[in-house]
């Protein structure tokens, strides 16, 4: 088992696979801070769906701890101080903690 620390982004509504290639808005400056940060990087992200969408600020217990980790293709500013993220799913991850 391979423990890396990589950048989290809480997904709503959705769940990503590995195999699948998908994009989606971002809008939370934390989400756009780990986003930059893969970029900065390796561009892998690790990708976990909350429990509940409704949620504005996910903490570890509102998340689910097995996850896609992903790698981060396209990243497009909009307006509105929006990014819109194309990610490829590469394999499953679990999350064992968020610092």
């Amino acid at each position: 088992m391979n423990n890396r620390r990589i950048p989290v982004i809480a997904l709503r509504g959705m769940t990503v696979l590995p195999g699948m290639m998908i994009h989606f808005d971002v809008n939370r400056d934390i989400t756009k801070r780990a986003v930059e940060k893969a970029m900065l990087g390796d561009q892998m992200i690790l990708l976990c769906s909350q429990k509940d969408p409704d949620v504005d600020e996910p903490k570890y217990d509102d998340l689910y701890s097995t996850g896609c980790i992903a790698i981060v293709k396209q990243l497009v500013k909009l307006p509105g101080d929006i990014y819109r993220v194309l990610v490829s799913g590469v394999q499953r991850g679990h999350m064992k903690e968020l610092v």
